[in-house]
């Protein structure tokens, strides 16, 4: 390894592995900060939820750093890390019997058996998504040309994007996505320098549009830009196509933007959003980055851990709190809005985060918004909102005990205590890494003051009942073990990952609602103090 100017160089992918294997901290903390954001945008294309790749890729970096000094690697250290990454997803997408949405079986089949094992394997993807678009280009234009004719030269309204700025090649090929559903809504090849893009949209959608310049080598590179579309004339304008990067959509709000798309008031009105809201999740970015190197970064005591987790967490609670808090006066500015729409429904995705005056309030809203398609959708996740509200009374369930035998969680809720309920599973590599946590608790509070009950996901009793043994846990033991019960406490709580930690108060409120157990952690001291 060599050094310059005190600074170790962890460039050479041998003297890293080599520092890594003899518990360099500092060469772990170097891979951690070059790689964390590529895996976790990676990982997000894989699983398509945040929360879930967030959890893929944190295991990753915890399994390397337990098992550096027998760290056996065959190949680059960033191609195992992507590999590791890639085994992860596909491992719990499998387990959870996930179906996951691509753009057809085809290259469905392809995504899985030969890409997304090597950084360099996305490139292969883009390539193929290149070869189908220039194909459906073809078709789209084929029938644009039967409807012209049909049609006697009316043409439907709809929407017209068009570019021409430094930069364009002819032969690029331009898509326009929607990041709701992924479906493809339009494609051009440029041609003079410029492209047009049109087509007709029944509501206004969130929208990636990219452009893909394969050149005489092979290489492909990818550049986009975020708009939220609706049936108006727009013009695409960039710098120069090199100014342009491509920004991954989970990244895509706390990106600075190299390009815009202008023309009418919907853009005018995202932009605003934007640019409100991209400062506070850069911030909130940061802080998060920050929380989650305390896992990987550091040979900590547990009271070490916890002293700097108290001292980090604040500040990304805080970010967070001021990009809601902006969402939230966004949409009271724009009542009428579609793009306030759009924003309503991400608020009232997550279960137990907003108050009942807030599902009330953002209701009304949506309720006052014209958009046939969006409207009936977001009132029906306010529906469910008004009954999974910050505070809400906790729902029973049938579950199964270690004998056999049907019970209710009602049984093991008592009126004069707090109870903490973990749902895990004995494949969540996320779940057993937040046992030692829940155990820390159960020990430091008496059964006065703190219940404790794990409920299994496992669909096999014996994996359910190995665990059991493994971990030792001396508190309540329940499982979910039909069909039946799993989907009931899914519905009940919305779980759509695992670890889930609920506390419940001795009012039967739902108290705390997450996956992290330090900030469970955090609840439970506000309420029983340290």
């Amino acid at each position: 390894m060599t050094e310059e100017s005190g600074k170790l160089d962890f460039q050479d992918g041998e003297a890293l592995r080599a520092a890594l294997q003899a518990g360099d901290e500092r060469a772990f903390t170097w891979l951690f900060n070059r790689y964390y954001q590529d895996l976790f945008a990676y990982a997000c294309r894989i699983m398509r939820e945040e929360e879930i790749a967030a959890d893929m890729v944190q295991d990753t970096f915890y399994k390397l750093f337990a098992k550096r000094e027998s760290l056996e690697v065959h190949s680059s250290l960033q191609a195992y890390l992507y590999k590791s990454v890639y085994n992860h997803c596909v491992n719990e997408i499998k387990r959870r019997r996930m179906e996951v949405s691509y753009m057809d079986k085809e290259l469905a089949d392809f995504y899985f058996q030969e890409i997304l094992q090597t950084p360099e394997a996305e490139m292969v993807l883009r390539n193929e998504e290149i070869r189908r678009m220039v194909f459906m280009n073809k078709v789209f234009f084929f029938a644009v040309a039967l409807l012209i004719c049909s049609a006697c030269g009316s043409r439907p309204e709809g929407y017209v994007i068009r570019g021409n700025f430094p930069g364009l090649q002819d032969g690029m090929v331009i898509s326009l996505r929607s990041m709701e559903n992924q479906n493809v809504l339009a494609t051009d090849t440029v041609k003079d320098k410029k492209f047009e893009l049109r087509g007709t949209i029944a509501s206004p959608h969130y929208c990636n549009l990219l452009i893909f310049h394969n050149d005489t080598s092979g290489k492909v590179t990818m550049f986009n830009t975020y708009m939220f579309l609706d049936n108006s004339e727009l013009t695409m304008k960039a710098a120069h196509l090199d100014s342009m990067q491509f920004v991954h959509p989970f990244l895509a709000e706390s990106a600075a933007t190299k390009a815009r798309v202008e023309g009418g008031a919907l853009q005018r009105e995202y932009y605003e959003y934007y640019e409100s809201l991209f400062p506070l999740l850069n911030a909130a970015n940061q802080a998060d980055a920050n929380v989650s190197s305390l896992n990987f970064i550091g040979n900590y005591t547990p009271e070490e851990y916890d002293r700097k987790f108290d001292e980090l967490y604040p500040k990304k609670q805080a970010a967070m709190e001021a990009a809601d808090e902006a969402k939230m006066q966004f949409i009271r500015q724009h009542p009428h809005s579609p793009l306030s729409l759009f924003i309503i429904s991400e608020l009232l995705n997550n279960p137990f985060e907003r108050t009942r005056e807030e599902v009330k309030e953002l209701t009304e809203i949506a309720s006052h918004i014209e958009d046939t398609v969006r409207l009936p959708q977001v009132l029906k996740m306010a529906e469910t909102a008004r009954t999974l509200y910050k505070g809400a009374k906790y729902k029973d369930l049938e579950l199964t005990d270690p004998k056999g035998q049907t019970v209710k969680l009602s049984q093991y809720v008592h009126p004069d205590r707090y109870t903490l309920v973990d749902f895990w599973a004995s494949w969540c590599g996320p779940c057993r890494w937040a046992i030692p946590k829940v155990e820390s608790l159960y020990k430091r509070y008496d059964r006065q003051q703190l219940g404790v009950i794990s409920i299994s996901f496992d669909q096999k009793k014996p994996d359910w009942e190995k665990a059991m043994k493994e971990e030792k846990m001396p508190w309540t033991q329940l499982w979910a073990g039909s069909r039946a019960q799993v989907s009931a406490a899914q519905e009940a709580y919305k779980i759509n990952g695992i670890p889930r930690l609920l506390l419940i108060a001795p009012d039967g409120s739902i108290a705390f609602s997450g996956p992290n157990p330090d900030i469970l952690r955090l609840t439970i001291e506000k309420y029983l103090g340290k």
